[in-house]
């Protein structure tokens, strides 16, 4: 019963169809039958009219030209003549018995056949009297008319004529009824499709109505839930037409698709179109609410993203200047502030390092730029002096906002002007500072510009111990060189004060005095020089172990640079905030 009432509508469109196409075929066979009918009505008439033109038109023909002939011997009185007689009943029997043929006409008695016989017999007899009257065998003529030929010959078509009329009728007859029983048929089939279309059409009528309000009910559901999944253009217009909720539904849809392609596009600022503040709390939780949430975390995405690029391909950049300066302290520290100002968009930079001086440390101005131009300033600090000094103990960054105007101005061929933002980084390297990197500008630094700072102060830090060391070694090695020139200085004073001390033993003894105050004097002299010896032992020593020292330093920062090279290289999308 499910299945019937599911199928309903479809079985009485079957039937329906059905009973169209019986009766379109019924209609067909009809006129088949009824053109059958009249084709073998028209053949019934044919073979009659052949046969009555066989006796009734060359017989009386053949019969009307003998007798007048006989009487008035003139050709004009011969109607038809034997020749033209034998055509044409031979012609007249060729056409009935094809048509019976058609028809299936079968003669049991041989009528025709004999009719066929006789006749031609019969004209070859009118032949013969014509022949006969032509000769004045009158005799003769006359003998053959008063034997009456005719009359057995009316016989033989007589029969023929009335089996072919009544083969005719029958044939007719059972054409009539085929008709009039594709007729009934037909009617039959025209009440049955009154009586079972006309119920259907109506129950058709009725589910579709039915099926148009569901439908329609449908279509408002869907709206409903469009603007609750989907979107919600936050208007109250009541809608009635289907085609229109199915365009709008088809909207939002399209809606969706462009936005979506906007988005893996890479174009992230797109919105969905109709979404605005006035309806923004209507789509919290629907497909353009989230759409948007996601538009967002993929802005916010490329945004990070873009940030670290930038982060690390300065780090790149920065690590390549500090490479190419690390053995000048001076160079190193002037072009990493240069570097670190412009890829920043400061307008001033300051750079301080650690000294020291009788083991008290302060903070000296290394470099320092301002306006593309550098600004050759001495400056030092002393350590918890001003904001530098404070930043060194505390070993914190600091980002300042509102500054004093006595605290610095940047000044250009146009005017000067307080920055708006102070930015001071300490440089770190184990825990330990090693410089203040001090920026000013009119942009607020954001988070990942700081972090760049920090990071890059690291670096820093770690190349400037590295570059001290350096220092330190080299003037260790000057000042060794220095000591080494005194020595060979004072050997060579010591070996010629030998050379004439041995020259002298030979002299005369009138010498010995002095000779006894020369030795006395080179054995000072000797005595001075293995004091020297042991303190340039000493210093050898010591300069020794501070090489040693420097190199420690100098591998130690070398491997901090082998960690960090690779990372910069390898991963320079790595956030490194």
């Amino acid at each position: 019963m499910a299945f019937v009432r599911k199928h309903l509508i479809q079985f009485c469109i079957g039937l329906v169809l059905v009973l169209v196409l019986l009766s379109t075929a019924l209609s067909l066979y009809n006129r088949h039958v009824m053109l059958r009918t009249m084709l073998v009505q028209e053949q019934s008439r044919q073979m009659k009219a052949w046969s009555e033109d066989i006796f009734r038109g060359i017989h009386r023909s053949m019969d009307i030209s003998v007798r007048g002939f006989g009487i008035i011997h003139d050709d004009r009185f011969i109607i038809l003549k034997p020749e033209d007689a034998r055509k044409n009943a031979l012609d007249n029997f060729r056409k009935i018995d094809s048509l019976g043929a058609i028809q299936g006409y079968r003669d049991s008695a041989d009528y025709l056949p004999g009719l066929k016989v006789a006749f031609m017999a019969h004209i070859d007899l009118y032949e013969q009297m014509i022949d006969l009257a032509r000769r004045d065998s009158m005799q003769a003529f006359r003998e053959i008319l008063s034997q009456d030929h005719g009359k057995a010959l009316r016989e033989t078509w007589s029969l023929s004529d009335k089996r072919i009329a009544n083969f005719g009728d029958k044939i007719f007859q059972q054409a009539q009824a085929d008709y009039e029983g594709a007729m009934s048929q037909n009617v039959l089939i025209q009440i049955m499709l009154a009586l079972f279309g006309l119920p259907t059409l109506c129950f058709l009528l009725y589910k579709l109505r039915q099926d148009a309000n569901n439908r329609h009910a449908l279509l408002l559901s869907l709206k409903q839930n469009n603007r609750k999944y989907v979107f919600d253009p936050g208007d109250e217009e009541i809608i009635t037409d289907d085609k229109v909720l199915i365009e709008e539904s088809i909207s939002n849809f399209k809606k969706a698709l462009s936005l979506i392609k906007q988005l893996a596009s890479g174009d992230y600022k797109a919105t969905w179109e109709g979404l605005h503040e006035k309806n923004a709390h209507l789509n919290h939780h629907n497909l353009a609410g989230e759409l948007e949430v996601m538009r967002q975390k993929l802005e916010q995405m490329k945004h990070d993203e873009s940030q670290r690029l930038w982060s690390s391909e300065g780090l790149a950049r920065f690590a390549e200047v500090i490479r190419l300066h690390q053995h000048d302290l001076k160079a190193l520290t002037q072009h990493a502030l240069t570097f670190i100002v412009k890829y920043l968009g400061a307008q001033q930079g300051s750079l301080f390092v650690v000294q020291e001086e009788d083991s008290s440390p302060y903070l000296n101005m290394e470099a320092c730029y301002a306006f593309n131009r550098k600004k050759y300033l001495e400056k030092r600090i002393a350590i918890g002096q001003g904001l530098v000094g404070q930043i060194y103990l505390e070993g914190a960054t600091m980002l300042l906002t509102d500054i004093p105007r006595e605290y610095t101005s940047i000044v250009s061929g146009l005017g000067d002007a307080t920055p708006t933002c102070l930015l001071i980084v300490p440089a770190q390297s184990n825990q330990k500072t090693e410089a203040v990197i001090e920026l000013a500008g009119f942009i607020r630094y954001d988070a990942h510009q700081t972090a760049f700072v920090e990071r890059a102060g690291e670096i820093l830090a770690s190349t400037i111990i590295s570059a001290k060391n350096s220092q330190k070694m080299h003037h260790l090695l000057e000042d060794t060189q220095v000591q080494a020139e005194q020595m060979r200085a004072q050997e060579e004073e010591m070996r010629q004060n030998l050379e004439e001390l041995m020259a002298t033993r030979n002299s005369s003894s009138d010498w010995s005095g002095n000779c006894g105050r020369t030795a006395k004097s080179s054995s000072s002299n000797w005595l001075n020089c293995s004091r020297i010896r042991l303190d340039w032992s000493r210093k050898k020593l010591n300069c020794g172990q501070r090489v040693k020292k420097a190199r420690s330093g100098l591998s130690s920062t070398k491997r901090k640079w082998k960690r960090w090279i690779p990372k910069l290289k390898a991963k320079p999308l790595i956030s490194i905030c």
